[in-house]
Order: C-alpha cells, then structure tokens, then sequence
C-alpha cells in the first residue's frame, strides 16, 4: 500500500468518526444536562459504586484516589457521556512491566486501551504517578483535544498508537515531562499544529518502524508545523517514519540536538523541510529515504561530523540539494543516498571516495562512481588510471565522453540525449548489459575497428563509426515512401548517416524515416516534391545543423523535433519562393541567428515560430505578408525590419519583445508610416521610415480566380516584373487576357511584363474579357479556351422538333453558326446565349357537314411535338356521329377523342350523318312561349337517360317541371330521368318576378331565384372572397340575413319594384366563394373561351333550348365553331358548379 493510500483511508476514517461523533453529541445533549462530579476513592476498584445511578450521566469527573483496572473499565464502559476526565488526584495506577536492559522493570500505567474509541472524551488531566501510557490507549478519540501533562513529571514511555487519530488534538505539550525517556503514538492526528518538546532533556528516542509507516511517532500528521527541540540534549535517535508525511513540516533544527546519531527510514520523507540543514557532530548514520521528496532542501552541512558512517540508498532521493561538502567525513563509506542529479557540487576525499571536478571515483581513482547530472561540461575525458566505469550517466550538457585505453569493464547506463562515445581502445570491452535505451547513440572508434565494433555483441547494436569517417548519402526516389527501402538496398545504416541529400518524390512516410536519423548534421530536400512538411515523429536529436527544405514548400508545420534549441543554425529560406505559411512554434528555440524571407510568398508567421531565437540579422519580409503572430521574434534583436506589404502587417503581442525599440529601424512603405505608428504594436518602434515607391496592380474584374505578382513597393532601379499567375474558368465564365495597361494605354499584351523602377509610383491595370455564356435546356455547349480565345461550339439534342436559332448578345444575333469564337479585347465583359427554337405544330380540325353537328378542339391550333390535343363532336338533334378521319383513316369513334400531336401539320376530320332514331317524349316550355327556354342533354327515347336543365330569361323565375301536366314537385331546375313509353310531354313553366333582383356590387357576390310556385319565391345568395352577405332588402326593409330565404309575395308592395341582395366588405368563416373569371368572345364564327381555372365541360345552345355543341374534359382554353345568333353558353366547374352566359 503506498503512504497516499494509507492516509487517504485515515482521513476517511477521520471524517466517519467525527460525523458520528456528532451525532452522538447531539443526542446525548438533547435528552440531558451537563453533570459534573467529584469522587475522592479511598480503595481501588470503588469507582462505579461511588459514582451510583449518575454514572452514565456524568460529563465531568475528577477522580482522587486509587485506580485499577476495574476502574478504568467503568470509565470506558459505563460512563458513557464523559467529556473531560481529570486523574490529577489519583494516587495509585494499575502497575505493568517492561524488559529494560536486560531486566524486567516495573511501570505505573495507564492500560492498554483504557479509552480506545471513547468518542465522547474531549480531555485528560494525567497525574504525577503516571510512567507508562500503554499502546492503544486513547487510540481514536475524534473528540479528544487537549491533553495535560503538566503534573505528568515522572512519564517516561509513551507506547505506539497511543493517540492515534485523535483528529481534534492540535497542540502538544511535553515540556513538563522531565523524565520522559521514549515517545511514540500520535501518527494520523491530522488537525495537530505544534509540538513542545523542550523540557525533555531525558528524552532519548522519538519513535517509529522503518516499515510500518502509521507507526512513525507523528507519521500522516499533515498540519504539523513545528516541533519545538530546545533542551533535548539526550535525543539519540529519530527513528523510522517517525515524521512521514507531515506534509506541513517545516520548522525542525537538527543542529538543537546534538546528542543524535541515527535518522531512521523514511523519517522526514515528503515533509515541507526546506533551506539549509545543518547536523550535529555525533551523527553516524542518515537511513534510507531519511530525506526522500524533500524538496525544498537546499544544501547539507555535515562538516563537523567526523562519525559520519553512511548516507544510505535514497536518503536524499528527489530533493534538490545543490551542494554537499562531505570533506572533513573521514569515516563516511556509504554515500549512495546523496542525489547527485541535482548536485552541483561534490567534495570529499577520504580513504574510501575521492572527487574531482564534480566527478566520484573510489580513492585509487580506478573506478568511476558516479557524474554529476548539472556538470557542464560538453566533453569529458576519463583519466587514464581508471579501469571500471560502474555509474549512470544521466547529464544532457555532455556531448563527448572520451574512454581511454585503460578502461576494461564498463557496468554503465548512459542516458545522455545525443551523447557520442569515443573508444580509444581498438579491441571492443565485453558488456554484459546495453549501453543506452537509445540504440541511435553514435559510437567512435579508432580507424580500422570498425568491423570488430560491428560485430561484437551488443556493441553492433550501436551507430558505429571511424573517427574521421563522414558518412554522406544522397539518393533519388523514383515513388513517394521508397526512401527507407532504397537505403536498406545500399546496406545503409540510418544511425550512421551524418549528411542527407534527397531528390525526388517523397512523402510522410519518408519524413518519418528522416526522423530515425540520429546522427544526422546535415538535410538537403530541396530537389524533392514536398509541399508540406509536418513533424510526424516525436524523437529530439541533438547533431542537426542544417536543413535545406524543397523548394516547392508551401507550408512548415513544425521543425523543431527534428533537433535540440541550440542544434540548428542554418534553413535556406531564401530559396523557398513558394512557401506561404510558417505554423506555430516551427523553429522555436533553435539556434537560428539570420533569417530572410523576402524571396518567399509568406502570408502567415504563427506564434512562437521564431521565439528565443537569438536573430542578429536585419529582417526583410515579402509584399504578400499580412499576419505575424504572437512572440514570433521574441528573443530576435536586428539591426532593422522591413516590411513591403501593401496593407498593415497584422502583428501578434510582443512580436519583438526584445527589440530595441529605439534605435531598431522599421521599414515601412510609401505613406503607411503614420498607420503603423498608430499600432500597439508597432507603435513601440520609435524609428519608422517610410521608402520606395508604390507599384499599384489593379484589374478590371476579380472574378478570374487568378494570382497578379508585382504589386507592391520598390526602390529605385529594381526591376520590377508583373505576372498574371493564372487565370481559371469557372463554370460558364470565361477569362480572357487583354493586356497591361497604363494611364490607358496598352504597355504589353503579354501575361508577363518588366521595368525597371524610376523616382516616380506606377500605376498598371490588368484587363481581362469576362466572357459568359448560358446554354438553353435542351442541347449542350462545347468550350475551348486559351488565355486569348474561347470558341463555342452548341451542341443540338435528339428532339426532332427543336431547331438552332443562333448565338445572341442581347438582342443581338452574332451567328447562326453553331460555332462561334471570341477574342479578349476591350469589352470587360460579353454574356453570350446560344438559342434554340420549337418548331410548330399545326392541326386542322374539318366538319364538312356543320348543320349535322359541331366540333371542338383544345388549344389555339398550334401545338409542339408530343402534346395532347382534346377533339369533342357535338351531333345536332336528329344526326350521329360517325367518327374522326385523317384521310381516310379511321382514328376514333367516341365523341370525345384526345390524340397525340406527331407531324407538323395534321388534318382531322369530323364525319356525321343522319339518324333515323326518333325521339318519343316532347320537351319544352308549353303554352308559354316566354319567360325562358329548356336545354335538353340525350336522346328523349324510351330506355335513355337525360337531363334537363330550365334557363328562365331576366324577370322571370322556374316554377317547375310538369310531366303528362302533372308537376313533379322534386325537381329542380336541373333533372334527370328514364325516358318510358308512357311519357308523352315535359313542360318547363316560368312565371314573371314581381320585383327587380338586383345584387349590390356586382362582383361581391350573386343572386338567384331558385324557385316561384305558389305565392313563395326560394332566393339564394353567396357572397365572394373578401365580402359578407348581409342580407336581402326590399326597399329600405331587410327581410332577412339568411343565405337561403323563402319570401312571401303578399309581403310585396306595389311601389316598390327591386329586390336587393346586398354585401360588404368582410370575411365570414369558410362562407366564401372565389369568383370564377371566365372571358368568352365571338370572333365571326369562332367562338374562344378562356378561364382561369379548368372547366370540365362546355354547352352552346340555342336560344330555343336546343345543345349546339358540346365539349367534355378539363380545358382552361377552348375555340369552337358555332352557328350565328344569339346563344346560350352553359360551363360547369371542377366543383361541379354551373356558370351561364348569354352570348348575342
């Protein structure tokens, strides 16, 4: 179990006790009051008589007397409230014994576990008789917090786990104990501060277990500050774990006790112990761990401890002890617990150890025992009287160890990052473990052993050279990921590769290779493909120096772990013309001391990228820079920077933290000074200087998605190139180059033009022709271009009934060619559309016989390939139809024929003849010839359906249907019926309205008369979208708010001739009715309907009630031809609603 888990289980056990104990406490102080008591005993063993019925109820005692341990089991057992125990007057003590040297000595005590677990004591008065506190005995007592040992004169042993987490006791104070001989017991008190030792010149031992931690005397003890030593001048010995933990510790002067010899285990372990530790001169032995984790440790002075023996194993392991003088120990043969790995400095030099220059050796100086980690020294030669080398090296400052002949065994780690190792002796050294983890470590050997290195067990393992040898490779790859392979091809070892020179095609997979390169100096990868170069090994190594990147580099991700901060000092940015982007700490840290962009497109340098690099040289960046970013030149301090962008360079905070702000000269453009003054940022430069002159690149569109190189700012006499990169199409637009222009004058036609910069800014325009074209539905476009021309080719679709009409801008037509080619020129932009055309569709409907019958087509005549045409004959009374023709072809014999239009020009004709059927049953309007007319649909013979439909003309109303002269009184105005034998006439009578029905606002809603028999008239009305009925109105009376109203006609008054159906501006629930615009007009003997909606069927009639025509299926727009006259035209609805217009 490790020391947090065992203190973590006692602060739980900590935090469960207390809760419970307060519980306890609540309940015991809510049924009873405090009750105090004093008993004076005059024999042992009387308590719990003496005490009576009181004894569980008592929270005080004082207790004078004998005691036995009958006694102290009353007071554990029965009095269950005790909160403060005072034995100041007891006279007498259970008595114990003890093998003390060598006999057994007699103890007045407190027994073993007279109070463990009494949750309610809170605290002890000990008397003088007192000798011994056996273990356990006020084991823990949450409650339990203050203990008086004033009269406890005659105490000399405190036993193990006495007070063991008695979580409330927080002061101590032994310094009455004179004759106090041994203490232990009080580990897990977490909440105890203090502890007062100084009266205890007696005191010999503060104990504890170099095994059991929660044996340590005030081990997990977490809030101990100070231990308080004064006057302990017989204190031997500090025993194992007595402290651990004490997390709080801080205030312990060792050199107060100069009577101690022996720091047990793990004594102080993971205490707040801190500065200089200072120790008395009869110490023999530091154990192990003594001072493990100790932080805050600065040095040890143990000059004055000439018995000094031994410093064991981890005494002082993971403290930071910067220095130990160990000189004047002469005795000292055990030192393996000073921690050399942050030891700065190292003295001694007795009969067993010897130091030089921060190096241990035995006394003979044959055996090398140990390296300081915080030696600084980059090479290290071992004296050639050395014969074993028996230590680790753990120091990264060491570059270069240098073996000497003499050296025949070596039982050594080196963990040392890039250390390379120099063997002087031609023969290998058995090993009998490796050298290192890192089998990239580079070993030297004289010329010629090599091979014996090679071959040698565990030594070939190793990256093994002659001294003098360069190993440089240069290979091209033919496929991306081939480096490793091509290597291996060559038997080429990559620990042994000192320069590295790739062309071709490479990879991720082959940087990865790179990064197993330990020995590396020297990268050349400027002949090879890369365009982004990411770290994906995350391996440091110490040798690079060089790195040549592509040149086709777009953006570097990281770089820095590749090497160490102060390894590489040269990157060939000013070969990099197409690098844009420079990430995040890319070179951080690095050795680099001259940077120049100026050559490169960089647009981003991220945060950190340059940071604590020591830049010297002057730092010129390139027009297309835009963002530098946090810290990115940090460490840098140059001469001057210069900065050619067109726009404010966006700049990070403290960019240049280490500039000199002024003297540092700052190069901005022509007429960007005061902008950059105005900045946080570089506002801190107090040199700005503006120079050159302006290059200002324009063009007349952006839309090209191309890249203009020029603009930007110059000097005097630099050649100036202006380049348009690319130029892209996208979609249908095209981009055409026209030429450079200047002042409106055409310099070059070329994509590329130079000058040479004079005194004076220029001024250049790119102009582009932005050609767009569209492509009609049908067909398809063909496009060839180059940066001059574009020709258009339309492609036509498989429709036989499109046509190419031409290519058109505007209203212009260019060209019927199908082909057609532009050039750039002067027009900024041309919308070109290639058109096509339908070709039309003619169909003729023919009636040879137009008394027999009448036709109908849907359409106007002319139609496209494929379309439905709808064909309706409509045979007069006493004729057939006998079908539709197209020449003599026979199509369909129905009414009603929906054909497929196919040509171009159709003929159909419509054939009737006469039929010799005779209808039996006689329809019309009776005697009266006036008040309106009957419209018959069928033939009136025996076993057929019609239906009959009564159309009263203005000022009249329907009054019925008589059949035979009898009235049918169901029948509406429209009906429908089996004609029989026995029917001989069927009358339709109308009678004269007595008034005028007028509907206000015409267009707001309808009116009719649905009935007049009897003295009752049936009206009806409906309102329109956007209006509600409000009622019908006989002169200024309304009659009534119903939509449906049966009026009285002896209601009626003489004077008073108009009926009104009158509305309003409103909405009524779903009451409403759309209006259904219908335009019907007559143009000779054409009759043409159109509505707004389909219509499923159209009647004409004459005005005697004869069907002329009809035409049945769903059509919005109708021609047919009709006779002359008057004419009745009867058009249902898709909701089966009638609309009747007469038409003269």
């Amino acid at each position: 179990m490790s020391h947090e888990y065992k203190f973590k289980n006692c602060k739980n056990m900590k935090r469960r006790l207390t809760v419970l104990f307060a519980l306890l406490v609540c309940l015991v102080g809510s049924v009873q009051a405090q009750l105090s008591k004093t008993v004076e005993l005059t024999e042992a063993g009387t308590l719990e008589a003496q005490l009576g019925e009181d004894v569980g109820k008592i929270t005080e005692l004082i207790v004078k007397g004998p005691l036995n341990e009958a006694d102290f089991v009353t007071m554990k057992e029965k009095m269950k409230s005790i909160q403060v125990l005072d034995m100041g007057g007891v006279t007498e003590l259970p008595f114990e014994t003890r093998w003390v040297d060598g006999t057994n000595v007699s103890f007045s005590v407190i027994p073993h576990s007279a109070f463990e677990g009494k949750l309610t004591l809170q605290k002890v008065v000990f008397p003088p008789v007192v000798e011994l506190i056996s273990g356990f005995s006020f084991s823990s007592c949450p409650s339990l917090m203050t203990l008086d040992f004033s009269l406890a004169k005659n105490l000399k042993h405190i036993e193990q786990r006495n007070f063991t987490s008695c979580s409330n006791l927080k002061y101590l104070d032994l310094s009455e104990c004179t004759n106090l001989k041994s203490l232990s017991g009080f580990s897990g008190c977490g909440n105890l501060l203090t502890v007062n030792l100084s009266g205890c010149s007696q005191l010999e031992i503060i104990e504890g277990s170099d095994w059991a931690e929660v044996d340590g005397c005030f081990a997990f003890c977490i809030s101990l500050i100070e231990v308080i030593l004064d006057g302990c001048s017989s204190l031997k010995q500090i025993a194992g774990n007595a402290f651990f933990y004490d997390n709080n510790l801080s205030n312990f002067d060792f050199y107060s006790i100069p009577s101690l010899e022996i720091i047990g285990a793990n004594a102080f372990s993971n205490t707040n112990i801190s500065g200089k530790i200072t120790f008395g001169e009869k110490l023999i032995k530091i154990c192990r761990s003594a001072f493990e984790g100790c932080k805050k440790i600065e040095s040890i002075n143990v000059s004055s401890c000439r018995n000094l023996q031994a410093i064991e194993a981890g005494a002082f392991y993971n403290c930071n002890i910067k220095s130990v003088d160990l000189t004047n120990c002469l005795q000292l043969n055990d030192i393996s617990g000073i921690n050399i790995g942050s030891l700065e400095e190292l003295k001694i030099d007795n009969i067993y150890f010897k130091s030089i220059n921060g190096v241990l050796f035995n006394a003979e100086v044959n055996i090398l025992m140990g390296y300081l980690e915080t030696k600084k020294d980059a090479e290290y030669v071992i004296p050639s009287s050395v014969i074993s080398i028996d230590c680790f090296f753990n120091n990264n400052n060491i570059k270069k160890l240098i073996i000497p002949e003499s050296v025949k065994s070596i039982n050594s780690h080196f963990n040392c990052v890039n250390l390379a190792i120099y063997m002087k002796s031609s023969d290998p050294i058995g090993l009998s473990n490796n050298l290192s983890e890192n089998n990239d470590m580079q070993i030297y050997v004289p010329k010629g052993a090599g091979k014996a290195y090679r071959n040698a067990p565990i030594w070939k393992d190793y990256a093994i050279m002659e001294e003098g040898e360069a190993n440089i490779v240069s290979v091209t790859l033919d496929a991306e990921g081939s480096l490793e392979s091509k290597l291996n091809n060559k038997n080429i070892r990559l620990n042994e590769i000192t320069e590295l020179i790739v062309a071709g095609l490479m990879n991720d997979n082959d940087i990865r290779v790179i990064g197993r390169m330990a020995n590396v100096t020297r990268i050349d990868l400027r002949e090879t493909n890369l365009k982004h170069f990411y770290l994906l090994e995350d391996k440091k190594y110490l040798n690079l120096e060089e790195i040549l990147l592509p040149k086709s580099l777009i953006e570097i991700q990281n770089i820095t772990g590749l090497y160490s901060p102060e390894s590489l000092k040269n990157v060939n940015f000013s070969e990099l013309e197409n690098l844009k982007m420079i990430n995040n700490r890319a070179f951080e840290e690095t050795a680099l001391v001259n940077v120049d962009f100026s050559n490169t497109k960089l647009e981003y340098i991220g945060d950190n990228a340059f940071s604590k690099c020591k830049i010297v040289s002057p730092i010129s960046f390139p027009v297309t820079l835009n963002y530098l970013g946090t810290f990115v030149f940090g460490s840098a301090t140059p001469e001057y920077i210069k900065l050619t962008s067109k726009e404010k360079v966006s700049c990070g905070e403290n960019a240049f933290a280490s500039a000199d702000f002024e003297n540092c000269k700052l190069y901005v453009p022509k007429g960007k000074k005061s902008e950059y003054q105005s900045d946080a940022e570089w506002g801190k430069f107090k040199n700005i200087i503006e120079f050159g002159q302006l290059v200002k690149v324009t063009s007349n569109d952006h839309g090209g998605c191309y890249e203009i190189k020029g603009d930007g700012f110059c000097e005097q006499g630099e050649t100036v190139s202006l380049l348009v990169l690319e130029i892209s199409s996208v979609g249908n637009d095209i981009y055409l180059f026209d030429g450079w222009y200047e002042n409106d004058k055409k310099v070059s036609s070329e994509m590329g033009y130079s000058f040479v910069m004079g005194n004076d800014d220029r001024a250049f325009k790119a102009h582009f022709t932005h050609v767009e074209y569209t492509s009609p539905e049908k067909g398809h476009i063909n496009v060839e271009h180059n940066t001059k021309t574009v020709k258009l080719k339309f492609v036509m679709p498989d429709d036989a009934d499109i046509e190419f009409a031409g290519w058109y801008e505007g209203s212009t037509l260019l060209t019927k060619d199908m082909e057609l080619i532009l050039n750039a020129g002067l027009q900024d932009k041309r919308t070109i559309e290639a058109r096509i055309s339908t070709i039309q569709m003619n169909l003729t409907l023919s009636n040879p016989t137009p008394t027999y019958g009448s036709v109908s087509q849907s359409g106007k005549g002319v139609y496209k390939l494929g379309d439905k045409v709808m064909l309706t004959a409509s045979p007069f009374v006493g004729y057939k139809f006998d079908g539709w023709y197209e020449g003599e072809t026979l199509l369909s014999t129905s009414l009603v024929y929906e054909m497929t239009i196919t040509k171009q020009k159709m003929t159909v004709e419509a054939k009737f003849s006469a039929d010799d059927k005779k209808p039996s049953l006689v329809i019309g309007t009776g005697d009266e010839t006036e008040g309106g007319l009957v419209v018959v649909k069928g033939l009136a013979v025996p076993g057929q359906q019609i239906t009959v439909q009564a159309i009263p003309e203005e000022g009249f109303a329907f009054e019925g249907w008589y059949l035979n002269g009898q009235l049918i009184e169901t029948a509406g105005m429209t009906y429908s019926l089996f004609v029989d034998k026995e029917m001989k006439t069927l009358v339709a009578k109308f009678r004269e309205l007595p008034f005028l029905l007028d509907v206000n606002g015409g267009e707001k809603g309808w009116a009719e008369v649905i009935l007049y028999r009897g003295s009752t008239i049936f009206l009806k009305a409906k309102q329109v979208s956007g209006y509600i009925f409000k009622g019908w109105y006989y002169g200024d009376n309304q009659l009534s708010d119903k939509y449906e109203f049966k009026l009285d006609v002896s209601l009626l008054r003489a004077a008073v001739k108009t009926l009104r159906a009158v509305y309003v501006t409103g909405a009524v629930g779903n009451e409403t009715i759309q209006a259904m615009p219908v335009r019907i007009s007559r143009q000779g003997n054409m009759l043409i309907l159109h509505s707004d909606e389909p219509v499923s069927q159209v009647q004409i009639y004459s005005f005697r009630g004869t069907l002329l025509l009809q035409h049945d299926g769903f059509v919005q727009d109708l021609r047919m031809e009709v006779p002359e006259g008057p004419l009745i035209v009867r058009i249902k609805t898709e909701k089966d609603e009638f609309i009747v217009r007469k038409i003269k």
